[in-house]
C-alpha cells in the first residue's frame, strides 16, 4: 500500500480548480461525445481470420500473415469497461514560461479532462509520470471519479517537485503492465530523445494517442528584448536577443520544424498524434481529435 504523498493548501486549491475546470468542460458535451472520446480502446482479442476489405490494417496479425501467405486480422469483442492510462511528462523544462501558459499547466488541463470524462463513463483510470521509478511509481487502474482526482492530486503535487527522470522508462513500464487493448495516452512536449522506439512498441499493443503540447513562445516574441534564458535541466544559460527579426523567424520556424516531424514521424509508426497549440483550447483539440476518427486517421495514418 503506497503512502499518501502530502499536499500543501496551495495543492488542494490547485487540484480543486483543474476539478472545477474539467467537470465544466465535460458537463458542455452530450453522452455521444463523450464516448466518442474512447472510441477503440477497450478490445478483447476473440480469434484471427483472413483480412477482408474495410478491415483496419492496424489489426493486421503479422505472424499468421507470414505463415500463411494471406494477410490475416485479429478480431475483437467489445469491452464495455475500458483501460484509460496517461503518461504524462512533468520534467522540470515543462514548467518554462509565464504562469498558467506552460506545458505543465496545459498537460494539467488536458490530463483533468481525460480522467474525468473517463471516470463519467464508468472507465478504469491510471497514471504515471516522467521521473525515476522510484520518485514517480504508477497510480494503478482503478474506477470512479475519486481515484480519477487522486491521480490529479498526485500529479499536481509530483509534478511541483521537479523530478528528473526518464520518459521512455515511464511509457515502457505503463505498456508492459496494462491489459493488451488498452487507451495509452501520453503527453509531453516529445523533447525527448529515444521516444519513438517504445511507442512504437507500445502501439503494437495498446491504442497509443500522443498529444505534443508546445512551449508558450508568444510572451517571448512579444517582448522584444534581450533574454537570458537558462535551460531548466542541464542548468545552461544563453542570451537571446528577441528584438531581433530574424531570430523571432528562426524561432517560429524552428518549432513549426519540430511539430511537422513529430506528426510526420507518427503517421509513419502506427500511433495516432496531434499538436496542442500554444493558444488553442484543450477541450476543443481533444474533441477534433479524439470525437473526429476519419479525421485523426488522417492526420496519423497508420501502415
Amino acid at each position: 500500500m503506497r503512502a499518501p504523498i502530502p499536499a500543501t493548501p496551495e495543492d488542494r486549491r490547485a487540484v480543486e480548480e483543474l476539478r472545477f475546470f474539467a467537470t465544466h468542460r465535460v458537463a458542455e458535451w452530450g453522452p455521444e461525445t463523450l464516448r466518442s472520446l474512447f472510441a477503440g480502446g477497450g478490445l478483447e482479442f476473440r480469434d484471427v481470420r483472413e483480412y477482408q476489405a474495410g478491415d483496419e490494417v492496424r489489426f493486421l496479425d503479422r505472424n499468421v500473415t507470414a505463415r500463411t501467405g494471406r494477410p490475416h486480422v485479429k478480431v475483437h469483442d467489445r469491452e464495455q469497461r475500458q483501460s484509460v492510462f496517461l503518461v504524462l511528462d512533468v520534467s522540470p523544462r515543462s514548467q518554462s514560461g509565464p504562469a498558467g501558459t506552460t506545458v505543465r499547466d496545459r498537460l494539467r488541463r488536458l490530463a483533468a479532462i481525460l480522467l474525468l470524462a473517463a471516470s463519467r463513463l464508468g472507465h478504469r483510470t491510471g497514471a504515471c509520470f516522467s521521473g525515476s521509478r522510484f520518485a514517480n511509481p504508477p497510480v494503478p487502474l482503478g474506477s470512479g471519479e475519486q481515484h480519477a482526482l487522486r491521480i490529479l492530486r498526485e500529479l499536481v503535487v509530483r509534478s511541483d517537485s521537479d523530478q528528473p527522470g526518464s520518459f521512455d522508462h515511464a511509457v515502457e513500464l505503463a505498456s508492459i503492465s496494462l491489459p493488451r487493448g488498452s487507451m495509452l495516452f501520453v503527453l509531453s512536449d516529445f523533447e525527448d530523445q529515444g521516444l519513438e522506439a517504445v511507442l512504437e512498441a507500445a502501439a503494437h499493443h495498446h491504442h497509443v494517442h500522443c498529444i505534443r503540447i508546445a512551449h508558450p513562445l508568444k510572451p517571448l516574441l512579444e517582448s522584444r528584448g534581450g533574454w537570458d534564458l537558462a535551460d531548466a535541466e542541464g542548468g545552461n544559460r544563453s542570451f537571446v536577443d528577441f528584438g531581433s527579426r530574424k531570430v523571432r523567424e528562426a524561432i517560429v520556424q524552428d518549432e513549426r520544424t519540430r511539430c511537422d516531424a513529430f506528426l510526420a514521424w507518427a503517421r509513419r509508426s502506427g500511433v495516432e498524434a496531434c499538436a496542442l497549440a500554444e493558444d488553442a483550447s484543450p477541450a476543443t483539440t481533444l474533441i477534433q481529435f479524439l470525437g473526429e476518427p476519419k479525421r485523426r486517421r488522417g492526420w496519423t495514418q497508420r501502415r
